[in-house]
């Protein structure tokens, strides 16, 4: 079973493309670890790279700006291809279920909030061309 799911901000805008005649939109999640050595707080960030495709790239790339506070909910993904004598790799979040946990970190743009709290406002994003999983012994 390939599964992942995480929670993190946005990194930038969801950018939205066409490619052969379907939507795709990508954006970066950052994801942080913490923990003490030593007294000292230390820190961890990873930088996901998140893709999604049809309806949800398009509400995604309508509502995920940076600073974002997402869950997503997919599959990881590894590319390799080979140009120029180089091998190249890379990997990405497949999403297949994204949520906006938040619009974007409180006290940032505030006067693009409207006065609303950032923190309050959750909106789930699911695609509507889910596979049914009636195969699943379960």
């Amino acid at each position: 079973m390939n599964k992942v799911i995480l929670i993190g901000r946005a990194g930038k805008d969801a950018e939205l493309a066409d490619v052969n005649g379907k939507k795709k939109a990508s954006f970066t999640v950052a994801t942080s670890e913490y923990w003490k050595k030593d007294g000292e707080r230390k820190e961890l960030t990873t930088w996901h790279n998140v893709e999604c495709w049809g309806p949800l790239a398009i509400i995604c790339g309508q509502y995920v700006k940076k600073g974002t506070t997402v869950s997503v909910e997919g599959k990881i993904r590894n590319e390799q291809w080979e140009k120029d004598g180089v091998v190249n790799r890379r990997t990405y979040i497949l999403a297949e279920n994204v949520d906006l946990l938040s619009s974007s970190r409180k006290g940032e743009s505030a006067g693009e909030k409207d006065g609303d709290d950032a923190m309050t406002k959750s909106t789930t994003v699911v695609p509507q061309e889910q596979e049914d999983n009636d195969d699943l012994p379960f």
